[in-house]
């Protein structure tokens, strides 16, 4: 069948440190928008630092952003999902990972605003003082429903970190992990989130079937998505079980992958 809509995962896949999309990119996905060919972002992040790439590619459509947790029209606003986790799910989460010796970051949904609250006693990078807010209660309360507890760090430590947690979860919540070129991630969001379902969400409204869904990614968050589009695209960056987990290995990000992959699934045809 036809590709009729392309999910692109941004870290690893779409930017890299640096956060530009290559030329060579950014006309192939014009090429493929340009052929009737709906083009959604899907990624970890949230709708302030998402914006900025969509920018540079030209356009705001669907979003599927913070793993899942939010869907948006990035262009009407209109929301599709927004999964909050209630308040004594996530501080339940907070705990778990200090008792880890790992330090949380706690993320509002970004929909209106974007607080991103951390405890003062556990040190973490602050790229954005003002979103960041000190908040010594995180233990016990916290001021708004938050769609991430998340903890940044080498992969050697907090991927077992991620493991124990994953295999008790909280209720109600599921854990992911995701990456940079530079540091592990490991999150917490509500049990309805996830990259994947957040797809499913767009693909309803669209009215498409999974063999009419490209998607490409490079990192853990990015299996199920993979897994469950017709076409499923690893970046030849991308950690290997992602890339034994796909239908095909593209290029790396230095190497245009996302370009090479958009013109073999969807030029072509």
């Amino acid at each position: 069948m036809m590709i009729r809509a392309v999910f692109l995962d941004l870290d690893g896949t779409l930017v890299g440190a640096e956060n530009c999309v290559s030329p060579t990119v950014r006309s192939a996905v014009r090429q493929v928008r340009e052929a009737g060919c709906e083009v959604v972002l899907c990624t970890g992040r949230s709708r302030i630092t998402t914006e900025p790439v969509a920018d540079q590619l030209g356009f705001r459509g669907y979003a599927v952003m913070s793993n899942g947790a939010v869907v948006m029209d990035l262009q009407s606003r209109e929301v599709l999902c927004r999964n909050r986790m209630p308040i004594g799910s996530a501080v339940r989460a907070i705990q778990a990972l200090m008792a880890e010796g790992a330090a949380p970051n706690v993320y509002e949904d970004a929909v209106e605003s974007a607080r991103i609250l951390y405890h003062p006693e556990f040190p973490v990078d602050v790229y954005d003082p003002d979103r960041y807010l000190a908040w010594p209660e995180m233990g016990e309360s916290l001021p708004f429903a938050p769609v991430c507890v998340s903890s940044y760090g080498p992969e050697e430590i907090l991927r077992p970190i991620a493991d124990r947690l994953a295999a008790d979860p909280v209720p109600g919540t599921f854990v992911e992990q995701a990456g940079t070129h530079a540091v592990w991630c490991l999150e917490v969001h509500h049990e309805q989130s996830g990259k994947c379902n957040g797809l499913q969400r767009v693909a309803d409204r669209l009215g498409l079937q999974r063999e009419e869904i490209l998607a490409v990614g490079d990192h853990i968050n990015d299996l199920k998505m993979l897994e469950f589009a017709g076409i499923g695209v690893a970046m030849g960056n991308a950690i290997p079980e992602i890339r034994a987990a796909a239908d095909y290995v593209t290029g790396t990000l230095q190497e245009d992958g996302v370009a090479q992959a958009l013109e073999r699934f969807v030029l072509r045809r």
